[in-house]
């Protein structure tokens, strides 16, 4: 497996700028992590929230991807604004990506619902540990992996009434690569998302909702979700991305608004003949006060 990470670390380094033109995750519970792709979604639900997602992909295949993220968000007493910050870490074989962004969004009331448009400014930094592997196996080009280093600014504009919601991002307009190679561009990522809810009983809705990826330079991702919700405690639903994995997840709230997730993706092409498939396990809460107008519950 080494002599294959090494292989794969030669490719990469032949292939410098698609490699990070393909290199933001994807996260099965997708719904709770919609700042990382789109800055609009900050202040969305009205209160300050707090998430963390951690993703351990194709179990079993060494130097599998890793990923974890944190994000806060929260509406500012001025009129209208929101703010919030991300942060993400992001592990493949020996390649390492940190990054952490800001996000500024302003909201105003349209039709039946609200238009927030968000700005993001933020900086990676990408790190290639090549003592892991045989450095034979890996030329001085690769080497300049270590500590390149790229600033990037993106958009995005999120919608949401009390049945639907929709929204669409550019979270990497720019961000060039700077290192001792020279600069190389990161590839522009286009996120679309939308969704519903329909009530089934007092106690019971169904959210049906959809996240589509596309990157220059790789194929297009999508995934369509299921979810049954009970008495805004319990979520349990179905997702299906597009030529690569059939999930389940299953949300609750242990207690308050402290809420635990857990998702299991099944790969579904022929990497499912190498991994026991993917792990991805949600902790979010939500600090909500008595605040007189606050819309309640939020479903999305």
């Amino acid at each position: 497996m080494r002599t294959i990470i090494a292989l794969m670390v030669v490719c990469i380094a032949a292939s410098y700028s698609q490699l990070f033109a393909q290199q933001d995750p994807l996260f099965t519970q997708y719904l709770d992590n919609q700042m990382y792709a789109n800055p609009a979604f900050a202040g969305s639900k009205e209160h300050m929230v707090f998430n963390s997602i951690h993703r351990q992909q194709w179990v079993g295949i060494a130097g599998a991807p890793q990923t974890t993220t944190f994000n806060l968000h929260t509406p500012l007493p001025i009129k209208s604004l929101s703010i919030g910050a991300d942060v993400l870490s992001d592990k493949i074989g020996p390649l390492n990506r940190l990054n952490a962004s800001l996000n500024v969004a302003y909201r105003i009331k349209f039709g039946n619902g609200k238009l927030s448009l968000g700005l993001k400014g933020g900086v990676d930094n990408y790190r290639a540990n090549i003592q892991e592997i045989d450095r034979s196996a890996v030329d001085n080009y690769a080497n300049n992996l270590s500590g390149a280093m790229a600033v990037n600014f993106g958009f995005g504009a999120y919608y949401f009434a009390e049945q639907w919601f929709a929204g669409i991002a550019i979270p990497r307009i720019t961000g060039e690569l700077t290192d001792s190679v020279g600069g190389v561009d990161n590839g522009k990522h286009f996120f679309a998302i939308g969704g519903a809810l329909f009530g089934i009983t007092p106690n019971w809705q169904i959210r049906p909702s959809a996240q589509l990826r596309m990157i220059q330079g790789s194929p297009i991702s999508a995934d369509l979700t299921a979810t049954a919700i009970w008495n805004q405690r319990l979520w349990a639903g179905l997702n299906y991305r597009l030529e690569e994995s059939a999930s389940v997840f299953v949300q609750f709230k242990i207690i308050g608004e402290l809420k635990l997730g857990y998702a299991f993706d099944l790969t579904t092409n022929r990497l499912n003949q190498r991994t026991a498939g993917s792990h991805e396990i949600l902790l979010s809460y939500g600090f909500v006060r008595n605040i007189s107008g606050l819309v309640s519950p939020k479903y999305f």
